[in-house]
């Protein structure tokens, strides 16, 4: 009964995390993101490591550049599949802070309500509404 509780209580906390960027899905992707794109396509493989260590600007993006490598060969430049990546990031940002909870301190009760206000919040959006700031 516990895990059914909690799975709900994750599936609501996804929901409100998905459902106000529900409208960048019909948005195309802007010239930031294709320049995100194409270097990941270069840096992101192993054998690209080097030269982005090696990049002052965009080393410390190692990991969205990497991520972002991995959506692309999965999907390919598609603006749908690349937003839905970077909405899967922020609902498990959420479910993190939904886990919060598990501190004594904090409780279940607090952490959710924090959990569900992160994700309904639109003042941190940059990271699902614009691809190439999904750090």
């Amino acid at each position: 009964m516990i895990r059914v509780r909690i799975a709900l209580l994750l599936a609501a906390l996804a929901a409100l995390a998905i459902l106000p960027y529900i409208p960048v899905f019909s948005q195309p992707l802007i010239a930031d993101d294709y320049q995100q794109i194409d270097m990941s396509r270069g840096g992101a493989p192993p054998s690209g490591w080097p030269e982005l260590a090696a990049d002052r600007l965009y080393r410390s993006r190692a990991t969205s550049i990497i991520y972002t490598y991995w959506t692309d060969r999965f999907f390919g430049v598609n603006p749908p599949a690349l937003y839905a990546s970077t909405l899967l990031l922020h609902v498990i940002n959420v479910w993190l802070l939904f886990a919060l909870g598990s501190w004594k301190r904090l409780g279940w009760k607090v952490s959710f309500a924090m959990a569900g206000f992160f994700g309904l919040y639109l003042g941190h959006q940059e990271e699902a509404m614009w691809y190439a700031a999904l750090d």
